[in-house]
């Protein structure tokens, strides 16, 4: 969908900067990063953090939005075409992320318990979980232009394979990507707000 075609090019323009600023500045990579170190340590220990961690890390994301990023670029109203064409990106994203549920679900289930797909999971340490995270993270990079996803589904492939080929426990792959995503969402929430300074 052209997203553009209904405005003014100047208002186009205006559009689309608020929209990469309004959503590119690494809070969505913390989330996923730290969600994927908690789902890390569950797998490295018997202290289940699952359910904490839902319970912290949603409000985490609501208020580090209110507060870092909402001051920076205001509250967003986008034209119908680019609102419809948001809603329809966030309900790939939604299945995506239930499809990552499920299999991450699974995996963790299958470290838990004894037969064939535990037997599965212990030979191959994660590789096919890890290959689906990998394919959530290139629908994200097509979806929403953001290249940096593609960065992050290489270095998570190559952890998998890597892990899988040293025979490192599933759990620190998990926390090692984990840290890899919470890195970068740093390093690209600190350029964020160095180019957008509240009240700037």
């Amino acid at each position: 969908m052209n997203t553009r075609a209904s405005l003014p090019p100047d208002l186009a323009d205006l559009e689309e900067s608020a929209f990469r600023r309004s959503t590119h500045n690494g809070l969505a990579d913390i989330f996923g990063g730290l969600s994927l170190v908690i789902f890390g340590i569950t797998a490295l220990t018997d202290i289940d953090l699952l359910p904490l961690g839902i319970v912290v890390l949603w409000p985490f994301w609501e208020v580090a939005k209110q507060r870092l990023v909402v001051p920076r670029v205001g509250l967003v109203r986008y034209s119908a075409p680019r609102a419809q064409w948001l809603r329809s990106r966030l309900g790939i994203l939604l299945v995506a992320n239930v499809i990552v549920l499920v299999f991450g679900a699974g995996a963790y289930l299958a470290t838990r318990d004894s037969g064939p797909l535990h037997d599965f999971m212990h030979k191959y340490k994660g590789v096919p979980l890890g290959v689906v995270i990998t394919l959530m993270l290139l629908v994200i990079g097509y979806c929403f232009a953001a290249r940096r996803a593609y960065l992050y589904a290489l270095g998570l492939i190559a952890l998998v394979v890597g892990g899988h080929l040293a025979a490192v426990d599933l759990g620190w792959v998990i926390l090692a990507g984990g840290a890899f995503f919470t890195g970068g969402g740093l390093l690209i929430l600190g350029q964020f707000l160095r180019a957008n300074p509240k009240g700037g």
